[in-house]
């Protein structure tokens, strides 16, 4: 028997099997577990084997009979295996192409990934830069780079003190020390911090940045600096205390005025009386009666102008004491009538008053509540032509406020005036010679005194029918009712807000009328 015929398939056989394993065992310690390549490539040696065994078995001796058997089975086996082999190995091909394009892919995404990471770090108008524990440099963006004067190349592996000076190297190095001690972010504001030739404020915050156990290996900053921002805040303060000082300078000048020249006009008024009265014997001549009447007249108008100068300059200095307590409306308003009988007698006028008697308590100070009313009765009184009608009304809005409303049938106010018509010294421009009497102070006044008081003004108007001011008022409540000086403090607060609101209110309609407002 010519057993060569055998050798060289067995052999074969056992050479593919060997690297076959081989393979398996290199893709099953990579992970490789893709059945599509594995499966025929094990079926194929599988048979291969068995091709081998069968011509082991021809070879070592076979009865005569089996030979062909086996030979025909050695010839099938090694043709199958070879064709499940190629059958895996082209799937194992494919797949490692797969694998080699995914990887070029997510090399490609990577890449761009890290240049648009890179170019947002340096066209970010913030300082950044990456240091590891010890303080040494790893990376830094432009900004970085124009402040300080070195490239990242350059300075990737410097040391803090290879940057700046030891105290404040030692200053950055004690924030990152409490960074890493607390593995929080630590934000800071460093007001001499040195930014290249010069030095300025900067605020910061220093982040950790853990590695893939969660130890801290490096520390991120992130800077910005606010140096013009400052100096724009200090020349706000400053700003704001010189005009503090100037209002407070003119406050007390006014106010210093105001009694000075109420002394000798007190006298005036006084004394003018005295000879109107003719307390010490007649005059004479008639003449001097009316002269007495225009002195004393004068002297009443100039002390009212006074008293308005004082209550404002008192109102914009913040010492306007209040004495918060219940006051009934009625009662207020009798005073108010009486006091004005003689003004609404000399003009003819129908004053009408509708003030329920179940109408709460108001939470107010006394006097500031009688100053309202007076001013915006005597407003009615003045800008309304003879024989016409006033109505003083009050009803509760809601369990917080009431409204009391004063309207006349006077010559009213344009549409484009009555945002106008709450500025100090501001008076309409139609009215009459006659009714330009006063310095335009008592509707300010009255707006400001409400808002002192948590309240509101609001001003209905038409030219030529008349003018409905509505005052929103608290209602006192006693379950809530505060101290004297929590009410006082309230009211400084609110008189704060309301004169901001308004200043910023007639900047922007002065700037709507065409002035130039200074900023």
């Amino acid at each position: 028997m010519n057993y060569n015929v055998f050798i060289a398939p067995v052999v074969i056989d056992a050479t593919l099997v060997i690297v076959g394993l081989v393979v398996l065992w290199i893709l099953a310690r990579n992970g490789h577990h893709d059945r599509r390549a594995t499966t025929p490539c094990a079926v194929g040696f599988g048979l291969l084997f068995i091709a081998g065994l069968c011509g082991l078995a021809s070879a070592s001796g076979a009865p005569e009979a089996w030979i062909s058997y086996l030979h025909a089975g050695s010839q099938i086996g090694l043709l199958s295996g070879v064709i499940f082999v190629a059958l895996g190995a082209t799937f194992l091909i494919h797949r490692f192409i797969d694998a080699a394009h995914r990887d070029e892919e997510f090399s490609r995404r990577l890449a761009t990934s890290e240049r648009n990471f890179r170019a947002f770090l340096d066209n970010a108008p913030a300082i950044i830069a990456i240091r590891d524990r010890n303080g040494r440099y790893e990376f830094v963006n432009r900004t970085y780079e124009r402040i300080y004067g070195y490239t990242n190349e350059e300075i990737s592996g410097k040391s803090l003190d290879d940057i700046f000076s030891p105290e404040h190297a030692e200053i950055i190095r004690s924030i990152e020390r409490r960074v890493i001690d607390s593995g929080e972010p630590v934000v800071e504001e460093q007001p001499s911090a040195p930014l290249g030739d010069r030095e300025g404020t900067l605020i910061s915050v220093r982040f950790p940045l853990p590695d893939e156990n969660g130890h801290i290996t490096r520390i991120a900053t992130i800077a910005t600096d606010i140096t013009s921002q400052k100096h724009v805040e200090q020349a706000l303060r400053t700003a704001k205390e010189e005009a503090e000082f100037a209002s407070r300078a003119k406050s007390e000048f006014l106010a210093k005025m105001s009694h000075e020249l109420r002394t000798p006009l007190n006298a005036i008024i006084g004394f003018s009386q005295v000879i109107k009265e003719e307390v010490f014997g007649p005059i004479g001549n008639e003449r001097y009666h009316q002269y007495v009447n225009d002195i004393g007249a004068s002297g009443e108008h100039l002390l009212g102008l006074i008293s308005d100068l004082l209550d404002i300059s008192k109102i914009e200095a913040g010492e306007v004491e209040l004495m918060i307590e219940p006051q009934k409306l009625s009662d207020i308003v009798r005073e108010v009538v009486t006091m004005l009988e003689k003004s609404l007698r000399a003009k003819r006028h129908q004053l009408s008053l509708d003030i329920p008697d179940d109408l709460p308590d108001l939470e107010m100070d006394g006097r500031s509540l009688r100053q309202i009313l007076v001013n915006v009765v005597t407003n009615a009184i003045k800008f309304t032509t003879p024989d016409g009608k006033i109505k003083l009304s009050a009803a509760k809005s809601n369990d917080t406020e009431a409204v009391v409303t004063i309207t006349d049938t006077g010559m009213g106010i344009r549409a484009d005036e009555l945002e106008e018509i709450l500025s100090p010294f501001y008076q309409a421009h139609d009215i009459s010679r006659e009714s330009r009497t006063g310095a335009g102070l008592g509707l300010t006044i009255v707006d400001s005194l409400v808002a002192m008081h948590g309240g509101r003004m609001s001003i209905e108007s038409q030219p030529g029918i008349g003018t409905s001011i509505r005052l929103h008022l608290p209602i006192f409540d006693k379950a809530q009712s505060m101290s004297q000086g929590e009410r006082e403090f309230e009211a400084h607060q609110r008189i704060a807000s309301h004169r901001l609101i308004s200043m910023v209110q007639a900047a922007r309609r002065r700037r709507n009328r065409g002035f130039n407002v200074r900023r």
